[in-house]
């Protein structure tokens, strides 16, 4: 079990319970499964769905669960596959990619904030998390769950430790380092303004 991430463990067991409930009702054998039995059971899922994610969530689920008792990947048979396929082909929409931030998006941030002479901490905070995202690529889960004794700063640069992130497989956690740039922009000058205004000893 441990090869896997707990969330995706959770995930697994939740879609092959589902599978079993389905195979039960039906007089099916939910293991060692039969290929059209699966096929039959995507498709039900197929009716329902609107997107391809739980057919793909069922296929994975299955396959996770064979796994662990030695069986063959169900979705190398034809039909499966096949499913699988038409489920991307019908159900499947064309991703609309967000429009990345501009720099000037950001500087105009900045310069909003120096015209207000006693901006709120809120402000501060939403421009150093702004200015931190997007100097060091961080996702918003991993800039929410930062905290004071995960923040060391330098003179030339800001180090802080993610516990936990979607590319740290092993969960092991990494420092990243965050050069100051003396601009208006300076992702290390607004964290330290913050720091400065909301009193946090970082000790």
């Amino acid at each position: 079990l441990a090869s896997k991430a707990e969330g995706t463990i959770r995930t697994y067991l939740a879609g092959f319970k589902r599978w079993k409930l389905w195979a039960s009702s039906n007089c099916f054998c939910h293991m060692h499964t039969n290929s059209f039995h699966v096929a039959a059971y995507l498709q039900c899922l197929f009716f329902e769905a609107n997107s391809p994610s739980p057919v793909l969530n069922a296929v994975y689920s299955i396959e996770w669960a064979q796994g662990l008792a030695g069986l063959p990947k169900v979705s190398d048979h034809p039909i499966v596959s096949s499913m699988v396929s038409a489920s991307y082909r019908i159900l499947g929409k064309p991703k609309t990619k967000k429009e990345p931030i501009p720099s000037e998006m950001l500087k105009a941030l900045v310069n909003f904030q120096d015209l207000d002479k006693s901006p709120s901490l809120s402000d501060l905070w939403t421009v150093a998390l702004c200015l931190l995202g997007y100097a060091g690529f961080f996702r918003i889960s991993e800039l929410c769950s930062i905290r004071a004794c995960d923040i060391n700063l330098f003179p030339t640069y800001v180090s802080i430790f993610l516990e936990s992130s979607k590319t740290d497989q092993f969960r092991d956690g990494a420092w990243v380092a965050i050069a100051r740039s003396n601009q208006g922009t300076c992702p290390v000058k607004a964290l330290e303004q913050y720091i400065a205004a909301a009193k946090i000893d970082l000790g």
